[in-house]
């Protein structure tokens, strides 16, 4: 009798071959999806970082779009701040990201760009700039404030030529003492009225961009060329104890209510090191028909990196104008030479910001806080006394005559 012949599981064949081709199709449709998505463009999540990607879905065109939905928030979040506020709860391990008057911590790209903003054109981007982890960064700074010696430099090393048979030079080291930075809060605050976020988003985040950028800009400026160094930056030209500069080198004013060529000849003759990097700085208002006429003053290159145009020079060096200066000529700070690589900046974090709905909700406006943690002091901790007894520094400024 024949072997019983095996009947195939019909069924079974034409399920496993659909399987099949459908694990075929999804390959395929998968690997299609992923070749597109390579080739597009990337998407810019405000407020991500490569770390962050949680937060995809949560995308603002800009500061405005951002603005209204906070402003829109009153009544309900949109679907884009409600991931945003979801995903950073979740990735800074916060309890809640709307504290109690209302405020929404905006993404960190919104804030980066104040802060660049604020920089552009500044004194400020010259400045030595270190980032600042804890809550006080000390650097050690060498002692070397005289060589009236001639043989004694850098506050103890000993340098000097010796006779055969004579004595080697008595044992020296490199002095050095700390210089203490603690970041202090710059905060500045804009209100926007409802009216125009409701009317015009566009112009209120344009508001926002040129206004607190230049505010923030403006104060720096000022602190770190004359801060006391009491709650503020210490300045290059600040009066630390009401008379005294930290370092900033004092040159003797030829005449009363006047800058002469002489005058700018001894500034420079006074500044500490190459003047390549060295940049005068004087108010227009006050100055500029003064210094225009000075035989060694004309107008320097096209593309300086102080500003787009032409510039003024002063004995070859760079003048840029600022209102921070003395508007009276013969005055303390009508015209100063600094080198401001010679500048320590220290900041902690960025710019972070905030927006509050309940802080004016009186007076239907939105506040707009936004918050630098720096401090600063000249790198130098006096000016330096020469073998021929004459002080040099990177700052220099004239006396009142």
């Amino acid at each position: 009798m024949p072997d019983k012949v095996e009947v195939p599981d019909v069924k079974a064949l034409i399920s496993d071959g659909l399987k099949s081709m459908k694990d075929e199709v999804v390959t395929e449709i998968t690997a299609k999806i992923e070749e597109k998505a390579a080739k597009a463009p990337p998407v810019i999540v405000m407020g991500a970082t490569e770390d962050e990607k949680i937060v995809d879905g949560a995308i603002f065109k800009g500061l405005g779009h951002f603005m209204v939905d906070v402003r829109n928030s009153r009544n309900r979040l949109t679907p884009a701040l409600d991931r945003y506020a979801t995903s950073y709860k979740a990735i800074s391990g916060m309890g809640v990201s709307v504290d109690s008057d209302g405020g929404f911590i905006a993404p960190a790209t919104l804030s980066n760009t104040i802060m660049e903003k604020s920089l552009e054109g500044s004194f400020l981007q010259r400045c030595f700039t270190l980032p600042c982890v804890g809550p006080i960064l000390r650097l050690p700074a060498v002692v070397d404030n005289t060589r009236s010696g001639a043989t004694t430099m850098f506050g103890g090393i000993t340098c000097s030529y010796v006779p055969e048979g004579g004595a080697y030079p008595a044992a020296g080291k490199v002095q050095t003492e700390m210089i203490e930075f603690k970041p202090i809060k710059l905060v500045a605050k804009a209100a926007i009225t409802e009216e125009l976020l409701e009317d015009n988003a566009i112009s209120a985040e344009a508001l926002v961009n040129k206004c607190v950028p230049e505010a923030i800009r403006y104060v720096r400026e000022r602190k770190v060329l004359w801060g006391t160094g009491a709650g503020e930056p210490l300045g290059a030209f600040g009066l630390y104890d009401g008379t005294n500069t930290r370092c900033a080198a004092a040159i003797t004013r030829s005449g009363a209510n006047a800058i002469a060529a002489v005058d700018v000849f001894g500034l420079v003759a006074r500044a500490y090191g190459s003047m390549d990097k060295y940049l005068f700085m004087a108010n227009k208002p006050a100055t500029y028909a003064v210094i225009r006429q000075l035989p060694l003053s004309q107008p320097g290159p096209q593309g300086s990196s102080i500003s787009q145009g032409w510039v003024q020079t002063l004995d070859g060096v760079p003048v840029q104008w600022s209102e921070h200066m003395a508007n009276d000529i013969g005055t303390r700070g009508d015209i100063v030479l600094a080198d401001w690589s010679q500048y320590v900046l220290v900041t902690k974090g960025g710019v972070r910001s905030k927006i509050s709905l309940e802080l004016r909700f009186d007076y239907g406006e939105n506040v707009y806080v936004f918050i630098i943690r720096e401090d600063g002091a000249p790198w130098w901790r006096s000016a330096l006394t020469g073998v021929d007894g004459l002080t040099r520094s990177p700052f220099c400024w004239l006396t009142t005559a």
